[in-house]
């Protein structure tokens, strides 16, 4: 009886062993998953960006008396809203906070907090916002940047990019945020589209 018994709790504690020594493989499997899902997301979204350069993203508009913006294209913000959705790339919290950040610049040119004319570098303009770069180092360069991340878990990340083995990469890094919705990593903050940077 005593034999039974012992080879039963026997069995038992190589089972428990056993779960628990594949729950730990399934995290770590689960962990490199994220983080290869989230990476292919980064690039998805440079490329993405990169092959719809035509679209003017912060669009104002202008009086045809004197060329001074007289507000954004609301209009255009909502064509924009409307893809960034359609794309299935961005979370709520990025779409939302683009569209405040456009509404916020709008205000600020009708109150002539903000003055400039056609032609003119508008003063919330500057670098590409999507890489804050003028030029990039190399052609097609987004399969080869470089992913760190900073924090994950669940159902939030947080990571930087870099261009990988370039020069370029000298203290350079562009932070970016994710989060997982039913399933899916969408991007939720793009460094350069900063609410409190993009409206000072």
């Amino acid at each position: 009886m005593r034999i039974i018994i012992y080879f039963n709790l026997t069995v038992l504690l190589f089972g428990l062993i056993f779960i628990s020594c594949n729950q730990t493989r399934t995290k770590t499997d689960s962990a490199i998953d994220d983080k290869t899902q989230i990476k292919n997301l980064v690039i998805q979204v440079l490329k993405w960006h990169d092959k719809d350069k035509s679209s003017d993203e912060l669009k104002p508009i202008f009086n045809p008396n004197d060329s001074l913006a007289i507000g954004m294209d609301l209009q255009a913000l909502s064509n924009e809203l409307d893809k960034f959705t359609k794309s299935n790339l961005f979370d709520k919290e990025f779409i939302d906070n683009y569209s405040k950040i456009v509404k916020a610049i709008d205000k600020k040119i009708k109150t002539k907090e903000i003055i400039f004319k056609d032609g003119d570098m508008p003063p919330y303009a500057g670098a590409d916002s999507w890489c804050n770069c003028q030029d990039i180092p190399y052609d097609n360069p987004w399969d080869k940047i470089d992913v760190k991340f900073i924090n994950l878990d669940k159902e939030n990340a947080v990571l930087t990019w870099t261009w990988g083995n370039s020069e370029w990469s000298k203290d350079f890094n562009y932070k970016v945020s994710a989060k997982k919705f039913r399933g899916t990593w969408k991007i939720s903050y793009l460094q350069g589209f900063d609410y409190n940077v993009m409206i000072k």
